[in-house]
């Protein structure tokens, strides 16, 4: 059997590449088209690039509190999960207050050893307020933070290669809905984010990307698909 690795793009993608809550795009979605493969759900990754600005423009500066949840990382600001079937626009599957659950999973799926090495390169995790402060929101750079993370979801990490064809699912549609800026960034000060002028503070992603896995049906496995159907979590 043929695998064959896929690079696709949001099919929403704005004219110049970025996408940002306050700018009116809090919707990220991936098309993974109808084809006679199975998706290896456990490989499909999102990948891009994280800024973190004071108000859209000026990078953070040294002496601002402001931060994100340092063990959630990258899935703090994901607000919903949902995934539907291309060819008959069924919702698969729908996960809201994604960004609470992976609060409460990653603790349990992950040790700090995770958090500070594998983790924090893939989702911009730390085990601590201060080293996320200084290691992803202060560092504003040209190309921003790079992330490719994986989506938990009972769909993806079933284990069942997911059939893409059209006589089954006919593609899939990942549709992630961003937090807003006031869910994902907070100030840790007392004194609180107006009075540190960071009340319009921002967070925006460019460059962004699915990566995958699919495998070519076979004559045999194309029609047991079809029979018998799948399960998932």
């Amino acid at each position: 059997m043929v695998r064959k690795f896929l690079d696709i793009r949001p099919s929403n993608l704005t004219a110049n590449g970025v996408v940002s809550y306050k700018s009116g795009q809090p919707i990220i979605r991936f098309e993974i088209s109808e084809q006679d493969a199975f998706l290896m759900g456990s490989s499909v990754r999102i990948c891009g690039e994280l800024s973190v600005t004071r108000n859209g423009v000026d990078p953070v500066a040294d002496t601002d509190d402001l931060e994100i949840d340092s063990r959630s990382g990258i899935f703090g600001m994901v607000d919903t999960v949902t995934i539907t079937s291309i060819k008959t626009k069924q919702t698969i599957e729908t996960i809201r207050h994604y960004n609470r659950m992976m609060s409460s999973y990653l603790p349990v799926a992950s040790s700090n050893e995770d958090l500070i090495g594998h983790l924090s390169q893939t989702a911009l995790t730390l085990p601590a307020d201060e080293a996320s402060r200084q290691g992803v929101v202060r560092q504003f750079k040209t190309n921003g933070n790079e992330f490719c993370v994986y989506l938990p979801t009972g769909l993806l990490q079933n284990g069942s290669p997911i059939p893409l064809s059209s006589d089954t699912i006919g593609g899939i549609s990942i549709e992630i809905s961003l937090a807003p800026p006031s869910s994902f960034l907070f100030v840790s000060s007392a004194s609180g984010a107006v009075a540190k002028g960071l009340s319009n503070a921002d967070y925006s992603l460019k460059n962004l990307k699915l990566v995958c896995e699919v495998e070519d049906m076979t004559s045999e496995n194309k029609v047991s698909s079809k029979v018998n159907g799948f399960e998932y979590q």
